[in-house]
């Protein structure tokens, strides 16, 4: 999948992200949309030019993330990692897309486990969307068996992620768990950020 980087660093630049294509002027980006039309468009929510719009592809519908260019270039570099590695399972390719962008949104750090146990926890939920029982206890068994690991530390791994999260950037938790003075609860987390998912049309 081709992705491209718009950040207002020149030197973002790091060898072993080949796969993808960086830039640092709109110009760029409408040049290499045109040609390549990538499938994914990490913005640095820093940079202060406007995105340039496509309305000559009406069909083209990029998944397009926005975030710090150190945590775009830490899901960059994970990402890469994971595509190379049998020792993480493997979401369809837009689900995975849809769920980075989201938890990006809200801060979440992508080369943490706990990270990646959420969006498989997300991914069984989708899964089993129409079971009133789909987020309980055992759905830390399911990511488990996927990751070779124990639900001890999927549980552990999840909360973690959560709080480090929902530590940087509360104001924004807020906005799904109005009444939350500290982190949700992991059930809670998954069931309320699954409904807010589906809501905003990511799932």
């Amino acid at each position: 999948m081709q992705t491209v980087l718009f950040t207002k660093n020149p030197d973002a630049y790091i060898s072993c992200f080949s796969p993808c294509h960086i830039v640092t002027k709109p110009e760029q980006l409408a040049e290499f949309v045109m040609v390549s039309q990538p499938g994914l468009i990490l913005v640095d929510r820093t940079v202060s030019q406007p995105l340039p719009l496509f309305p000559e592809y009406p069909d083209y519908t990029p998944t397009v993330i926005f975030a710090t260019e150190s945590v775009l270039l830490q899901y960059l570099s994970n990402h890469y990692k994971e595509e190379l590695s049998a020792e993480f399972y493997r979401l369809p390719a837009k689900i995975n897309r849809m769920l980075d962008a989201a938890l990006l949104q809200f801060y979440f750090t992508p080369s943490l486990k706990g990270y990646h146990y959420i969006k498989q926890a997300l991914y069984y939920q989708y899964l089993n969307s129409r079971e009133i029982s789909a987020v309980k206890k055992d759905i830390y068994e399911a990511v488990s068996c996927c990751y070779k690991t124990t639900v001890y530390s999927v549980e552990r791994g999840i909360t973690f992620a959560i709080r480090k999260a929902f530590t940087e950037n509360r104001q924004l938790f807020r906005t799904i768990f109005p009444n939350v003075k500290k982190q949700p609860s992991n059930m809670a987390f998954l069931k309320t950020f699954f409904i807010y998912l589906e809501q905003k049309g990511y799932l």
